[in-house]
């Protein structure tokens, strides 16, 4: 049985940026911000740990999906856009105005990973103005999350 996962993460940076509505928006997934002043780590070479202080505000939102036939990843691309970026939401005002970082993490059990992302969704994402970065993982390896 294929048992891949897709994660959508969507990253949100700004001087300006409201976080507090972003958490209902993003209410079936799960969400992390942080306002301006908040401090927060980031780790270098040999798991040093380095305090920083947020110079704008930050906001994180993770969204889990199946992805069991190979058409999948487009249709839960179409699906996260069509839920967060149709028309007239307030989304396009959001990510105009703050710095906007869209991924994609794939995890499969399988030796081989086959996902199409085909022209629909790719023009859904060029519409909404968005890119799309994607890793990989597979052979069992898992991602952990908190």
């Amino acid at each position: 049985m294929n048992e891949q996962k897709v994660y959508l993460y969507l990253e949100l940076e700004g001087a300006e940026l409201d976080i507090v509505p972003l958490y209902s928006m993003f209410s079936k997934g799960k969400c992390f911000g942080s306002p301006v002043g908040e401090t927060y780590y980031t780790y270098l070479e040999d798991d040093i740990k380095v305090a920083r202080t947020r110079k704008e505000a930050y906001f994180q939102a993770r969204l889990e999906y199946d992805a069991v036939q190979e058409n999948s990843m487009s249709d839960i691309i179409c699906d996260f856009v069509n839920n967060f970026f149709y028309e007239g939401s307030p989304m396009h005002q959001v990510i105009a105005q703050n710095r906007t970082k869209l991924w994609c993490t794939v995890t499969s059990k399988e030796d081989e990973v086959s996902l199409m992302l085909d022209r629909r969704a790719m023009r859904k994402l060029m519409d909404a103005g968005l890119d799309l970065r994607i890793t990989v993982m597979q052979n069992g390896y898992r991602i952990q999350h908190a």
